[in-house]
């Protein structure tokens, strides 16, 4: 068993030596970030779910190919990554959204603003390119730095600033679209 006061990088230490413990220990730290990431692109939980698990299979297997252990969660992101937009350009059109109605004890008339935002902000987001849909869910819903954007994407900080910029850009632009305002 694997005590959770250990970081990521003594546990990919730990798997690369074939530790059990430490593949199922960052697989419980880190698969709902991964599927919530995943879910967000692909707007189909089931899709999602496969992608994750995948995911973690690639890990298990490509441990040792892993520079450095303190970059995991990026690596395991960029795992991810490659494969949510290999199944977006594989998928013709995308299916509807499967989300659960947000927790909370608000009164309906506020979870249905929350959830009208939430379908609004999906639409809008499959109105973008994937590339540009990746970098907003990157950085806006997983809240990774620069960075780290850049090693999941294999762009540089610069690119990144410059594609977030013109992403968001073209968001406002779609929304401006939906809603007859001119820009």
């Amino acid at each position: 068993m694997i005590r959770q006061s250990l970081s990521d990088s003594d546990l990919v230490r730990n798997l690369r030596s074939g530790s059990r413990d430490a593949f199922e220990e960052l697989y419980l730290r880190h698969k709902d970030a991964l599927y919530d990431y995943c879910s967000r692109l692909l707007r189909d939980g089931a899709r999602a779910e496969d992608i994750v698990h995948d995911s973690f299979l690639t890990i298990w297997n490509d441990a040792q190919t892993l520079k450095d252990p303190g970059s995991f969660r990026s690596w395991m992101f960029s795992i991810a990554r490659h494969r949510a937009l290999n199944a977006i350009r594989d998928r013709k059109s995308f299916d509807e959204l499967s989300e659960d109605s947000l927790p909370g004890d608000d009164d309906p008339h506020s979870i249905l603003v929350r959830n009208e935002q939430s379908d609004l902000i999906s639409d809008l987001l499959e109105m973008v390119r994937p590339a540009y849909k990746d970098l907003i869910v990157l950085k806006d819903y997983e809240n990774f730095s620069y960075a780290d954007i850049a090693n999941i994407t294999g762009l540089s900080v610069a690119s990144v600033r410059v594609h977030l910029f013109r992403a968001r850009k073209a968001l406002a632009k779609a929304y401006s679209k939906t809603h007859g305002e001119k820009e």
